[in-house]
C-alpha cells in the first residue's frame, strides 16, 4: 500500500500527541472515496442539478487515479500529471490537495465529517454572523463533537514562503461556531512535488484581527453531509453488503471501464444522526487502507469499491 509522509506541528491540548513526523498508508480507492465527498466543489453540483450530474462527478473523481502512482511503496504523482500544462496541473493539484486533506483529517484529527464551508452555506446549514467570505475552506466535526477548520493547499512545485502564512490566516479567521472556538484551525499544505507526497498539517497560534463567526444548524450539518450520498445510493436497486459486524447499503454504477459500488452503513442510511453512535464501530477502519478492487470504508460510514 502506498505511503505519504505527514508532519504535524503546533497542536495543543488533547491533539498534542499527533505532533511529529509519521508515515501513513493511503490506498488509491481511499483517494476516490474522499474525492466524492470533499475533493472538489463539483459535488455541490448534485445539490443544484440533481443526480444527472453524478456520473460527471464520479468520472471527475476517478481521474485522480491517473494523477497518482504507487512508486516503490510511495504515493507519488504520475508522469501523466507531471506532463500536464500549468492550468490543468493547477486544477489537479487543487483536487488532490482537498482529497488528501480529507484523509489526513480523518486519520490524524479523528474528523469523520468534513465538508466545504461554501457547500454548507448553499444548503443553509451555515449562516455567516460576522466577517467576510475569505476564510478556511473546510469545516469538520470530530467524534467528540468538537469543531475544526482547515485550509487546504495542493502544490505541484515548492511554494512561496508566504503560502503557509496565508493558509493559516484564512483558517484562523473562523473563531466561533455557535459561539464556541474551534478545537483547531489548521493549514494543510500537500506537497505533490515530493516522493512520496508530503503533507504539512500545522496549527500555530493565530493572531487574526479579521475574524469570522458562524451560526451552524448542528442537526442539519449531519443531514447535509449525507444528503447527496443517500440520494445517489437510493436512486438504484440497493444490495446489502456485510463487512465484519457491519452492514452497508450499496448501489452500483458503470463509469467508463469500471464498476463502482457506492454505499453507506445501514443505520446511518436509515437516520443520519445515528452516525455519532455508529462512529465507534467504524474506528477499526481508521488505519485500514484500500486499493483498487478493495472496499474503502470511511470513518463516516461511506463505502466505496472500484472494480476494474
Amino acid at each position: 500500500m502506498p505511503n505519504v509522509n505527514v508532519n504535524c506541528r503546533f497542536f495543543r491540548g488533547r491533539l498534542a500527541s499527533i505532533n511529529g513526523i509519521s508515515t501513513l498508508n493511503v490506498g488509491r480507492t481511499d483517494l476516490i472515496r474522499s474525492a466524492i465527498t470533499v475533493g472538489a466543489l463539483g459535488f455541490g453540483d448534485l445539490v443544484r442539478h440533481g443526480l444527472r450530474s453524478f456520473g460527471w462527478h464520479m468520472v471527475n473523481s476517478i481521474s485522480l487515479l491517473i494523477f497518482t502512482d504507487n512508486r516503490s511503496g510511495n504515493l507519488s504523482v504520475s508522469d501523466f500529471f507531471s506532463n500536464m500544462d500549468s492550468s490543468e496541473m493547477g486544477d489537479a493539484s487543487y483536487k488532490l490537495g482537498m482529497t488528501l486533506t480529507k484523509i489526513i483529517a480523518e486519520k490524524k484529527l479523528d474528523i469523520p465529517w468534513l465538508a466545504h464551508v461554501e457547500l454548507m452555506m448553499k444548503l443553509g446549514v451555515i449562516k455567516l454572523t460576522q466577517g467576510s467570505h475569505e476564510r478556511g475552506d473546510l469545516v469538520g466535526r470530530d467524534r467528540s463533537k468538537d469543531w475544526h477548520v482547515l485550509e487546504a493547499k495542493g502544490r505541484s512545485s515548492p511554494p512561496s514562503t508566504g503560502l503557509f502564512t496565508k493558509a493559516k490566516r484564512q483558517a484562523a479567521r473562523i473563531t466561533g461556531i455557535n459561539g464556541i472556538r474551534p478545537l483547531s484551525n489548521s493549514a494543510c499544505i500537500v506537497k505533490l512535488y515530493q516522493n512520496p507526497i508530503a503533507i504539512d498539517l500545522w496549527d500555530p497560534e493565530g493572531n487574526n484581527k479579521n475574524i469570522t463567526t458562524f451560526e451552524m444548524d448542528e442537526s442539519e450539518f449531519i443531514n447535509g453531509y449525507y444528503r447527496i450520498v443517500k440520494s445517489v445510493v437510493s436512486s438504484k436497486n440497493m444490495e446489502s453488503v456485510r463487512l465484519d459486524d457491519l452492514e452497508f447499503k450499496v448501489s452500483y454504477f458503470h463509469t467508463n471501464d469500471s464498476l463502482i459500488g457506492l454505499g453507506l452503513e445501514s443505520r446511518i442510511f436509515e437516520n443520519s444522526h445515528n452516525a455519532y453512535s455508529v462512529a465507534k464501530n467504524l474506528i477499526k477502519f481508521k488505519d485500514v487502507s484500500a486499493d483498487l478492487n478493495e472496499p474503502s470504508i470511511g470513518a463516516d460510514g461511506i463505502y466505496l469499491k472500484i472494480m476494474k
